[in-house]
């Protein structure tokens, strides 16, 4: 049964007869192509003081797509992320965004740090055991 959502009293209604062992994933189609696309996961955005045009202050519920891909943050011998431009990375960019790093040190010919109080120079080949990849929550 489709039925037409438009408050959260009619959701609820909708919902009643479901528990929490089941799934929820929100849908969107393009009305011209038919082409539909899950929302999942997604968020819950409220927002107070939306005001009608008759007056009446209401919230707004968003539901908001959310990135389902797991993102690594790629840090340096130093703990600063590898880029300045860029801090969130997918698995399979790790590896060249690491080449890229050390690529950058070729014509010095090492990786000059300070640890301990004291200037350690990281031989290029040495520098993947020094780097740090980190998994990056959804932040939700």
């Amino acid at each position: 049964m489709v039925q037409k959502i438009l408050t959260i009293g009619q959701l609820r209604e909708a919902i009643k007869h479901l528990d929490e062992n089941d799934l929820l994933a929100l849908e969107t189609t393009n009305l011209d192509t038919g082409d539909a696309q899950d929302l999942y996961p997604f968020y819950i955005d409220v927002i107070d003081g939306i005001k009608l045009d008759d007056g009446t202050e209401v919230r707004e519920v968003r539901f908001c797509q959310m990135d389902n891909v797991q993102k690594h943050r790629i840090l340096s011998p130093d703990g600063f992320d590898i880029r300045m431009d860029k801090q969130n990375f997918r698995e399979e960019e790790i590896e060249s965004e690491i080449q890229a790093f050390v690529a950058r040190f070729e014509e010095q010919g090492h990786y000059s740090t300070v640890q301990d109080g004291r200037r350690v120079q990281i031989a290029l080949e040495d520098i993947k055991n020094h780097i740090k990849v980190v998994a990056v929550s959804s932040g939700f």
